[in-house]
């Protein structure tokens, strides 16, 4: 008894048509994983934790989404550059790339909140220029009102913050009202 072969082609046996095909997407819309994340988009998985926590909203049923996750990054380098006003001259932008550097320190959690504070605001005084401690103290506002509702939750929670910004507040209502008793 002979059999007969069966031959069975599979998809594969077909010429491959070019035209029909459709490479895969370059930029994913999400990722499964923070790691996954970081290592396509050349993050620091540090800075991904991060946003989590801060509560960007590109985290959402396991998944990381990337626009989102782009934009929030995008928005907090900004809110780090405010510091420093546009048109700065070489020696602003050297205070602004230590700002950051500190900034990417806490981010990384290599140190602390108030270790962050410190070192910035010394070299916000530092500097001498009106703008740039204007621009930090803006920052600082917005931090607190961010993170703080409750103004007393911000004592207890970094009392060298308010302080600092108590002083800063009480040293220039007086500084008003000696120029108004000078004239």
């Amino acid at each position: 008894m002979s059999y007969s072969k069966i031959i069975s082609h599979t998809h594969f046996a077909r010429a491959f048509d070019w035209e029909s095909h459709h490479e895969m997407p370059k930029e994913v819309e999400y990722f499964d994983s923070q790691a996954s994340a970081a290592a396509s988009l050349g993050l620091d998985i540090y800075d991904i934790r991060e946003a989590k926590t801060q509560g960007c909203c590109a985290f959402r049923s396991g998944r990381v989404y990337r626009g989102p996750l782009l934009e929030w990054m995008e928005a907090k380098r900004a809110k780090a550059q405010k510091v420093i006003p546009p048109g700065a001259n070489a020696r602003r932008v050297a205070i602004a790339e230590a700002i950051i550097a500190i900034a990417r320190a806490f981010e990384a959690e290599a140190i602390t909140r108030e270790q962050y504070f410190d070192q910035t605001t010394e070299l916000v005084e530092a500097t001498g220029d009106k703008e740039i401690l204007t621009g930090w103290i803006r920052n600082q506002f917005d931090w607190l009102c961010e993170s703080f509702p409750n103004i007393a939750d911000a004592w207890k929670e970094h009392p060298n913050v308010m302080q600092w910004l108590h002083e800063l507040a009480s040293f220039r209502g007086q500084r008003k009202r000696l120029k108004r008793a000078k004239s």
